[in-house]
């Protein structure tokens, strides 16, 4: 019998490495450095206004307006900490390398972690 769960997270990481950028996770406490979460580079799918297909795979569909965006996260490849809402992505890769505010955390999904964004 075929292992989905494997194929899907073959899939995912080879999307991450393929379409991915580095991208700087900032882990906050109240506004501040988290001591205790270390900021971390990773590899992931970011997608921002203007850049983003209505559909992301089979079955996840987004929109995203102005100022918004969503990072996608290959679960078998991180190791960091936790994510909550208020840390921080820094686009390393990008002309300014923007900020974005993390809005919302869904580890729904079998291999992703998905991160709504705001600018900031």
């Amino acid at each position: 019998m075929v292992n989905w769960r494997a194929l899907e997270a073959g899939v995912d990481r080879k999307m991450a490495a393929t379409f991915g950028e580095e991208v700087r996770l900032a882990f906050k406490n109240s506004g501040v450095a988290d001591s205790g979460r270390p900021d971390t580079d990773i590899r992931a799918l970011l997608y921002t206004a203007g850049n983003i297909p209505t559909m992301l795979g089979p079955g996840f569909t987004t929109m995203v307006s102005a100022g918004q965006g969503v990072l996608v996260i290959d679960r078998s490849t991180y190791s960091g900490s936790d994510i909550f809402p208020k840390d921080k992505v820094r686009a390393t890769e990008r002309a300014g390398q923007p900020w974005w505010e993390v809005a919302e955390v869904t580890s729904r999904h079998s291999n992703l972690i998905v991160l709504s964004l705001t600018q900031k």
